[in-house]
């Protein structure tokens, strides 16, 4: 480069599948945002020079590459660069020492300078002035091209200091520094030499560094060590120590504020040497971004990249479900970098999916990051054995369980197939069922079917769970035998009543009751007595004409269906007269059950012609089945209820009628259960409210007879007054909390209970508010222009993670506060004071709804 033009090359990027025309390149000044283009038509090679620049200037330089599809990205800009002619002046010489001293001259030695200016080096002018003057006199009067020279003329025992110019064919350069002052006089001895340099070194913070330097020299040689170019003073912490011609500097307790280079310098009266080495202060690892949760789709590749800062060398671990992820696993790589790391899965599955860990350390401390990765795909196949009941002639039941895996999203039903195997094709039969069971129905008897059921979710549908065998669609069972010949057993004033036995044969099903058929002799039309099955072996036969003559038929009924009839002879109906309308003797009583349990029904009716029963829940005629067990024992008449559910609760009656008039006797039956707390789903991951609320925490239940509630706090009971209002009704619990504060924050246990039992739930409350002040501020250890302060958390962090805290100070002399830091930790090194000041400090905490009030001060300090 020069001072008005550079010469630039990149490295010649891919393709793109299309051969690269040419490139465009732009430069801009650090001060603009505007990218200017260097040359007007796309440059073939991948070397160009830029001309025309400002005189000096500060420049960064791109390129852009250009094929037949167009340009690409940019490429990502240069360095700066300071733009400097190609040739300058010279550099100073070092390193000036004595190689001899007599009564009246000193030769002396130096080394080159280091930048030559871009031109050899033609010469050196050598200057010397006596101890304490302040005028320069040039010694050599004729050019000295190599790096010694013999001063004479020199008065013994004066001192003296020199200093050497380079020069080459630009013209003279910078003066090196001064010499070490030498005493003229006649004498024998060596410069300094340094035979073992000091050594780079990484300390964590607090611990204890040491640098050893060791010499020789004639006379023996002092020391002096520098930190940064500046001498380090002995104090507290930094004390130095010689021995045998071995210098130490020894750090007690290694701060941040002491990285950089220490040199140590060594002299005598013949010269001196210097050597350097690097304090590197090993920070504490930090994480600079959490990592998110995130959801990824089954065999996905995850890719995650988390930055960190600190000093190395690091120690790190990953862990998955609190299980060390080691470095041999299948499925999960981890690299590190020097300020990353990357964590890899190629296809995740539900065995990759949790939490994980990560932890950063070295010696000064330990960063930490946790996060969840989960994984969604189809669900698995539903739980076997597919179970197949309840087989009928048009329906079987079909029930199953839940698949292992819902493939990390929550599943929306199932999808049920059947297949007629005289056919090849399956067909659905129902594509959104919420529950593990499904009555299949529109199935043809005689047919045979396999069946199939898949869960599905927000992915798709999942495999099937097929059933072990195919099934018939028939009833299980036949239909009974006929029953014994029915029989009058009475004449009422317009009915008979008929008796029969019990048929020897059920078919294999219970049998559910008998149904009554009559006609008049010389018709072919059959009448039905009753429209549903009669469960007593006896009937009355009603609105019978006085003279006519009758046949009456009985069939047995099962759910295979009616058996074949048992028939009368023909019969002349003669009405007898006396009688009376039922009377209810014992009456229903209303009855209170329990869930899963049965309750019974009793009542005791007479009246003459025997009256017919029948039972109602409500309004609907009740017939005998496994869910009501109807009996009829003389004039007592019973109802069982079995397998009782919250929604049989209901009104229930029996109504008796003959001939001569109808009666009912009603009751209500009621299902005791323990009450039931359903937490909804807002309060699950806790309630968060802000200050200043009236919260309403609602919980709802289910529960009979009626019960109450009780609240605690922290395991403290909770009573009603103006802070809290308690109330319960019929569907809800519920606690209202006023003018909520900080104070409010914890846990609530409400318990629901009633005579039959209880139920409970917790509800974690937070009240978001700005954080309490921090706690205990001290100033840990004073420097020269530099104090470390250190603090405790605040007690309460307002229900939010503390993200600053803000460091203040001020002259203890009427000052006023400065803000001077911000840091996440509870400890810093304030710099930048007065020497010999005195300051007060205090801290504030800030989360995401703002600044805590500040702290008590620190007691005054007086900086060194």
């Amino acid at each position: 480069m020069d001072s008005t033009w550079v010469q630039l090359e990149w490295d010649i990027p891919a393709d793109g599948g299309s051969k690269i025309l040419g490139y465009i390149v732009q430069y801009r000044e650090p001060s603009s945002s505007k990218w200017i283009v260097a040359n007007t038509q796309p440059i073939p090679t991948n070397t160009y020079r830029v001309t025309s620049l400002r005189d000096k200037g500060e420049y960064e330089f791109r390129v852009i590459a250009k094929n037949a599809a167009g340009l690409s990205k940019p490429s990502p800009p240069s360095e700066r660069v300071q733009l400097k002619p190609k040739y300058g002046p010279p550099g100073p010489p070092t390193q000036i020492n004595a190689e001899s001293i007599g009564r009246n001259f000193v030769t002396l030695t130096w080394a080159p300078p280091v930048d030559d200016g871009g031109s050899k080096i033609t010469g050196y002018i050598i200057e010397s002035r006596e101890f304490g003057s302040s005028l320069w006199r040039v010694v050599n009067d004729y050019t000295v091209l190599h790096p010694e020279f013999t001063v004479t003329n020199l008065t013994e025992f004066r001192d003296y200091e020199f200093r050497i110019t380079a020069v080459n064919a630009i013209g003279k350069g910078v003066p090196s520094l001064p010499s070490s002052p030498i005493k003229i006089q006649e004498m024998g001895g060596s410069r300094p030499q340094i035979v073992v340099k000091p050594a780079d070194t990484a300390s964590p913070y607090n611990r204890r560094a040491v640098f050893t330097c060791e010499a020789v020299g004639r006379p023996a040689p002092v020391a002096r060590w520098l930190r940064n170019g500046r001498e380090v003073p002995e104090g507290a912490r930094y004390r130095t120590e010689v021995q045998n011609d071995v210098f130490r500097l020894i750090i007690k307790e290694v701060w941040d504020i002491d990285a950089g280079e220490y040199t140590c310098e060594v002299s005598n009266v013949f010269g001196s040497d210097s050597a350097t080495a690097t304090l590197t202060v090993q920070a504490p690892p930090v994480i600079e971004k959490d990592v998110g949760n995130a959801i990824y789709a089954d065999g996905e590749m995850v890719r995650l990249k988390i930055y960190f800062s600190g000093t190395g060398p690091f120690r790190y671990m990953l862990t998955l479900n609190k299980q060390e992820v080691t470095a041999d696993h299948p499925n999960i790589h981890f690299v590190d970098f020097d300020n990353h790391v990357i964590i890899t899965i190629p296809s995740i599955h539900s065995s990759e999916a949790g939490r994980y860990e990560l932890s950063i350390s070295n010696d000064s401390g330990e960063a930490n990051t946790a996060f969840w990765l989960n994984v969604t795909g189809l669900p698995s196949s539903p739980q076997g054995p597919l179970q197949i009941s309840d087989v009928s002639k048009t329906q079987a039941v079909l029930s199953w369980k839940p698949p292992v895996n819902d493939g990390g999203a929550r599943l929306t039903g199932y999808v049920v197939e059947r297949k007629d195997l005289s056919k090849d094709e399956w067909t659905e039969v129902a594509t959104s069922v919420k529950d593990t069971n499904f009555t299949v129905t529109g199935l043809f008897e005689g047919h045979e079917y396999e069946f199939r059921v898949s869960a599905t979710n927000e992915n798709g549908q999942g495999p099937p769970l097929v059933g072990e065998s195919p099934v018939v669609a028939r009833l299980p069972f036949d239909t009974p035998s006929a029953p014994g010949k029915p029989e009058v057993a009475r004449f009422g004033e317009d009915y008979v009543t008929l008796s029969w036995t019990r048929p020897l044969s059920d078919g294999g099903s219970r049998i559910r009751g008998y149904l009554i058929e009559k006609r008049e002799v010389g018709s072919d039309i059959w009448q039905k007595c009753n429209q549903n099955p009669s469960a007593a072996t006896s009937y009355d036969v009603t609105n019978l004409i006085e003279g006519r003559e009758y046949e009456f038929r009985v069939f047995a009924v099962n759910d295979a269906g009616a058996s074949e009839p048992a028939s009368t002879d023909a019969l002349k109906f003669v009405p007898a007269k006396s009688g009376n309308p039922p009377e209810i003797l014992t009456p229903l009583s209303d009855m209170y059950g329990e869930q899963g349990r049965s309750v019974r029904f009793e009542c005791e009716i007479e009246g003459s012609p025997r009256p017919e029963f029948r039972w109602f829940r409500g309004l609907r005629e009740l017939a005998d089945t496994p869910k009501y067990t109807i009996l009829s024992k003389g004039n007592t008449q019973v109802l069982i209820i079995n397998d009782l559910q919250g929604d049989d609760a209901d009104e229930y009656s029996c109504r008796a009628s003959n001939s001569l008039g109808s009666r009912s006797t009603k009751a209500q039956l009621s299902i005791r259960s323990k009450p039931r707390i359903f937490i909804p789903p807002r309060y699950h991951g806790g309630y968060e409210a802000q200050k200043g609320e009236q919260i309403e925490v609602k919980i709802p239940f289910k529960a009979f007879p009626a019960p109450h509630s009780r609240w605690t706090k922290n395991g403290e009971p909770i009573t009603d007054s103006d802070k809290y209002t308690i109330t319960t009704d019929d569907k809800y619990a519920t606690l209202r909390i006023a003018n909520a504060v900080r104070e409010d924050l914890g846990q609530y246990r409400v318990v629901v209970e009633n005579d039959v039992g209880s139920d409970s739930g917790t509800i974690s409350l937070s009240v978001a508010d700005r954080p309490d002040p921090p706690r205990f501020p001290i100033v840990e250890n004073v420097l020269d222009e530099a104090a470390v302060l250190s603090w405790k958390p605040p007690e309460l962090d307002g229900g939010s993670l503390i993200t600053n805290y803000i460091v203040e100070r001020r002259e203890t002399a009427g000052g006023q506060w400065t803000e001077c830091a911000r840091t996440r930790y509870t400890y810093l090194t304030v710099e930048g004071l007065t020497s010999k000041g005195t300051y007060e400090f205090r801290v504030s905490a800030q989360n995401k709804h703002g600044i805590s009030k500040p702290c008590e001060p620190t007691a005054p300090m007086n900086s060194e």
